[in-house]
Parts: C-alpha cells; sequence; structure tokens
C-alpha cells in the first residue's frame, strides 16, 4: 500500500505524519488534509451546497503558500497546520473540479441535447453543423 501511494506523489515521511495507535498513516498530514478536504467538498456539493470558486481558488493557493513559505524562509510548518491548509486545498480543488464538470455538461447539453429550434427537446440533431 506504501509504494503505489508513494508512486501517486506522497513521502509518507513519518515526522510529517499521524500516528494512530502506534501505526503512521498511510499518508503525510497534508495529504490527509486533502483528502479529508476533498470527502468534506463532495458532501457539501450532495446536500446542496454549490462553492463560490473565488473562494475555492483562494483555498487551493493556500497550500501553496504555505509550502512556499516553508521552501524559502526555511520555516518548519507544523502537521496541524500542514492539516489545516490540506484540507483548504481538498475543499478548494474538489470545488474546482465540479464548477469545471458542471460547466462542461452545461456545454454539452446546449450542444447535444437541444434541437435547433430551442423547443427543449432532449433530442440529438446531427443536421446542424458545429
Amino acid at each position: 500500500m506504501k509504494e503505489l501511494i508513494a508512486k501517486l506523489g506522497c513521502h509518507q515521511r513519518p515526522d510529517r505524519s499521524f500516528f494512530f495507535r502506534g501505526y503512521q498513516f498511510p499518508v503525510c498530514a497534508r495529504c490527509t488534509g486533502v483528502l479529508l478536504g476533498q470527502t468534506l467538498s463532495i458532501i457539501f456539493i450532495i446536500i446542496g451546497f454549490s462553492p463560490n470558486i473565488i473562494i475555492c481558488v483562494i483555498g487551493a493557493m493556500i497550500m501553496f503558500i504555505d509550502w512556499l513559505i516553508q521552501y524559502k524562509f526555511n520555516i518548519e510548518s507544523t502537521n496541524l497546520r500542514r492539516l489545516i491548509t490540506g484540507t483548504m486545498c481538498g475543499f478548494g480543488l474538489m470545488g474546482i473540479y465540479y464548477k469545471i464538470g458542471y460547466e462542461a455538461l452545461q456545454i454539452f447539453r446546449k450542444i447535444f441535447l437541444m434541437s435547433p429550434s430551442g423547443n427543449g427537446r432532449k433530442s440529438l440533431d446531427f443536421s446542424r453543423r458545429l
């Protein structure tokens, strides 16, 4: 399992991971936050909350800013901060994915599922050239 996750991009460093009953999480604190944020975002979308795209972009950028501060100024982040910024990033990224997917679906519907007369019938019309 660790080898698969390592190939997907998580470094799994013990000093940057959480432990539960003596066992290290399979992903680091930041990746745990990203997964948590994505899961929360999916739950919010299912219950009808549509995230604002600006808030999603800001949430995604916060994790990058935290990493940049660590990299440029050699300031070590804590696992709690990694978890929080990862959660914000995961929530934001999933919101962005949702918005992109939703808009793509709307474009698809307009192109392929509407008749040329615009009467709203859901039928494919191949007589119109794109």
